[in-house]
């Protein structure tokens, strides 16, 4: 999930035995933790700050997906 809204959404509709596969997407960023920011009334550079951030996001997931 992008946010912990977003995080408790999925969870309040998940079954009971997949939800600590749940996980928010930041946790797999540097530094990990927190929502994704929305840049929606931004700048372009929020946008593009926003990419790189689920860019190393991705990447970190990927890493754990193939451990």
């Amino acid at each position: 999930a992008a946010c912990r809204a977003g995080w408790h959404f999925f969870m309040a509709r998940c079954p009971a035995p997949l939800r600590d596969k749940l996980r928010l997407m930041r946790e797999f960023g540097e530094p990990p933790g927190g929502d994704v920011p929305d840049p929606y009334y931004s700048d372009d550079g929020a946008f593009e700050d926003v990419f790189d951030l689920l860019d190393g996001c991705c990447r970190g997931l990927l890493a754990e997906l193939t451990r």
